[in-house]
Order: C-alpha cells, then sequence, then structure tokens
C-alpha cells in the first residue's frame, strides 16, 4: 500500500529536524574542551612552533634562536636570565637632535653618526668620552673593538671648531673604521656656546688636508687654557644614551680593550650558563693593566701575563690608587690560563675589602647613572655609582679573559694645587651630601662603604 502524500511531508518534515538537532549538538560539543570528534582517516597532528617575537633579524640572532635551543625552550628561559634580557631588547635608529640638558649643558645628540648599523641584540657598544685632544685614542681603539663607539665629545666655546675640524679628519683622512663605527655627540655650557654651530654641517663635509697634521696635535685647548673643569659625568652618561645595542661599556677613551672582547661575550650570554641566571642584577668586569711607554698594549690574555711577568705592564694605578681597582681574585686571574671562550671567573661584591673598588664593566642602561655634579679633577666620581650597585646587591662578575689596557706609559702621582682643593671640596660632598641622599634613595646594607 503506498503512503499518503500527507504522510511522505511529515517524514521528510521529521528527518529535517533530526538534522538540524544533531547539527546544533555538535556545534556545541566542538567548543568544549577535550571534545575530539571521530576522524574519517588517521591524520598526523600538524606541529605549532610557538616562535618568540623579536625586533632583530640578523643572522647571528637566527643562528642563536635555531641553534641554541628549540622554540618551545626558548620561551621558558628563566627571566633572570641575561639571555633572556637580551632577547627583550629593541633596536634604536639613531637621529640627530639638539636638547638643553638641565640647565648647565647643551648636548647636539648623533651630531655626527657612525655609518654601521646594527640590532639591539648583535653586540656590545664602547662608551666614552674626551675633548678634542683626546681623539688620536679613536683608530687604536676601534682597530681593537670592531663594534660601535659612542663619544661624547665635550666641546665649549672656542674648542667647537677644533673639534669639528677633527671629526672631519677622523672621517676621511683616518681609517675607514672610525667612519663606519663611531658615533659623536657634542656638549657644552650654556654660557660658552660656540659662535658658529650653524656652520657645523659644512665644515663636516669639506674635505681636509691630509697631509697635515690632525688637528689635535700641538694644540691647547679653551678648556684646558681657561681651567675649565671637565664633566666626566655629564658624558659618560650621554654618550650612554642613544645607543643602539642592549649591553655597552663605558669606559675611558684612552682604555683599549681585548681583541674580540664584544664578541666573545655576546657569545657568553647566548650560551646561557646557570651563572648568568642568578636573581641579583649584575655587571660583567673588566680587568684593567697600564704598560710601560714604547710597549704595545697586549692584545690576549696570555701576552698580558708575559708583560706582568717581565714588569712591561702593572695593574691599573698601581702608583695612584692600587685600592681603587683592586678586583676580587686578581692574582688568581691573572696567572689563570687563557680559554677558548669567555666565562664568568669569578663573582665578587664591593664589600670590604674592595669598598673603594671603582670597576670598569659591561652593563646596559638600567643600571644607575652617574652623578652629573662630579668633575673629573676631583677624583672619586665613580665611587657613588658603585657605591649604589652594592646597596642594590649587584653581582660583579668578572670576565676571565677580557681586560683593558691603558695607553702607552705609566701613571704616577703629580703634585697639583689647583687639583688637590677640588679632589678635598670634592671628597667633602661626597661623603655627606651624595651619601645621605643615596641612603635615602636607596637604603643601607651592612657591608657597602662610601669612603
Amino acid at each position: 500500500m503506498r503512503p499518503s502524500a500527507s504522510l511522505l511531508r511529515f517524514s521528510l518534515v521529521l528527518n529535517a529536524c533530526l538534522l538540524f538537532s544533531y547539527g546544533v549538538w555538535y556545534m556545541h560539543q566542538s567548543t568544549v574542551v577535550g571534545f575530539v570528534p571521530e576522524p574519517t582517516a588517521q591524520v598526523a597532528p600538524v606541529a605549532r612552533t610557538v616562535v618568540e617575537t623579536k625586533p632583530t633579524t640578523t643572522p647571528a640572532a637566527a643562528a642563536e634562536t635555531t641553534e641554541a635551543a628549540p622554540p618551545q625552550a626558548a620561551a621558558q628561559i628563566d627571566p633572570h636570565c641575561a639571555l633572556s634580557q637580551l632577547r627583550q631588547c629593541s633596536d634604536v635608529t639613531p637621529r640627530t637632535h639638539y636638547v638643553m640638558r638641565g640647565t648647565k649643558y647643551w648636548v647636539l645628540y648623533n651630531f655626527v653618526i657612525g655609518e654601521r648599523r646594527v640590532a639591539c641584540n648583535e653586540t656590545v657598544t664602547y662608551t666614552t668620552h674626551g675633548d678634542f685632544t683626546f681623539l688620536d685614542n679613536i683608530v687604536p681603539l676601534v682597530l681593537r673593538w670592531r663594534a660601535p663607539v659612542s663619544f661624547a665629545l665635550y666641546a665649549p666655546a672656542d674648542d667647537f671648531i677644533p673639534s669639528v675640524e677633527a671629526l672631519s679628519y677622523l672621517r676621511f683622512c683616518a681609517d675607514p673604521l672610525a667612519r663606519e663605527l663611531v658615533t659623536f655627540h657634542v656638549v657644552f655650557d650654556v654660557d660658552k656656546v660656540p659662535l658658529n654651530v650653524t656652520n657645523a654641517t659644512q665644515l663636516l663635509q669639506r674635505q681636509p688636508d691630509c697631509s697635515k697634521p690632525p688637528p689635535w696635535v700641538a694644540k691647547e685647548s679653551y678648556r684646558k687654557a681657561k681651567h675649565l673643569t671637565y664633566p666626566v659625568n655629564v658624558l659618560r652618561n650621554v654618550a650612554r644614551e642613544t645607543v643602539m645595542t642592549h649591553y655597552v661599556l663605558p669606559s675611558d677613551v684612552e682604555l683599549y680593550p681585548s681583541e674580540g672582547l664584544a664578541e666573545q661575550f655576546i657569545d657568553m650570554v647566548r650560551r646561557n650558563a646557570p651563572v648568568l641566571c642568578r636573581p641579583q642584577p649584575r655587571v660583567y668586569v673588566l680587568s684593567i693593566f697600564e704598560v710601560a711607554a714604547n710597549h704595545t698594549p697586549p692584545l690576549h690574555k696570555d701576552q698580558l701575563t708575559g708583560m706582568l711577568k717581565n714588569g712591561t705592564a702593572i695593574p691599573f694605578h698601581k702608583y695612584m690608587c692600587p685600592t681603587c681597582h683592586r678586583i676580587p681574585k686578581a692574582k688568581e686571574w691573572t696567572f689563570s690560563k687563557e680559554t677558548q671562550q669567555m666565562d664568568v671567573f669569578h663573582v665578587g661584591k664591593r664589600h670590604p675589602p674592595f669598598e673603594k673598588w671603582e670597576p670598569i664593566y659591561i652593563c646596559t642602561n638600567q643600571e644607575p647613572a652617574y652623578d652629573e655634579r662630579l668633575t673629573w679633577e676631583g677624583k672619586m666620581d665613580k665611587m657613588g655609582q658603585g657605591y649604589t650597585l652594592c646597596i642594590q646587591d649587584y653581582d660583579f662578575m668578572i670576565l676571565n679573559n677580557a681586560f683593558l689596557v691603558h695607553k702607552p706609559g705609566i701613571k704616577k702621582y703629580k703634585p697639583d694645587k689647583w687639583r688637590d682643593t677640588l679632589v678635598s671640596k670634592q671628597r667633602r660632598f661626597i661623603l655627606s651630601a651624595e651619601k645621605l641622599e643615596l641612603e635615602r634613595m636607596f637604603g643601607r646594607r651592612k657591608q657597602c662603604n662610601l669612603s
């Protein structure tokens, strides 16, 4: 018997309702965690790659990401680790801009910009300072360093034109690395603004006579002639502020680094040794030495050890202030063998008997700035910063193969009544006003001293 037309219609409507209800149920279950529909065929799961967002794509960074660890492991690095912090940096594009710094100085940031661009996690920037009479150190510095240099150039009043001429000479007549690697910032006092700042661009583009002696030879500076105090900490801070890299080495331009230091340091960070994951904040200390006049500063630690044994090299400031640069485990460091790679030799603290230690180290711009009220002539210009690091329980990680060597010539104390007066005045200020300020800001720590 054939079904009636009404029965067929009812059957079709019923089937449609059942299908619709199943579809709604299936969609609801698909949103429930853990529900997996039965596949019609066995399909291999698709691997999901976790990619860390990074502002840099340099070959070195790519190699570190792909070779050192899988992406999943990279995401799990302890945030205290130096490698984790390096990966979070952001690239910087330098730009020229002129700014009044407080009420005392004008700063021409990025007045001359080095031609090489680097990623923030690629290398270390050597930050330094001087007036134009110190620019003879640029070429020996870059030939060893071979990484970016940020130089704060003090050029008040009549020192400005010789300074610009010296920069032009460096860019056109000196080793090409000077033009490629060094960025210059110019600083002068607000009451000693040069007469012709606007003409500086033309002077920089003018081809100098490279057959003549460089402008820094046999010229006395306006600063020296007028007995102006040198704003060393203003310049140190200016040189640090606009670097392209996460890590910086604030140093003095007459201190030449061991060969390959910047590259070896970044390699050490990328290896991510456990000592670089300690929870305390840290800086990376370099041992410092002097060599006798007419001797070439050593490039490697084995050479340095030989010079220390024969007396042509000595610890830095041995005859000026031996406690200022006495490093924990110095003797053991000196006679330990040079290794194939850079590592942390010893983790020290700025505790007695090292409370007067003024270390030079690799750091970041997160570390405290230098007190800009202090001058070079007054000495002890890094003591306050060292005291602050001690209060904040910094680790001073002494590097095994890395060192600095002063421009040849052993330094010895020479009486200077004018400077001795400034030393006494600055010392009183540091031990009273500055010490009180720092303790109110950061507290005290039993083993930390400022003396």
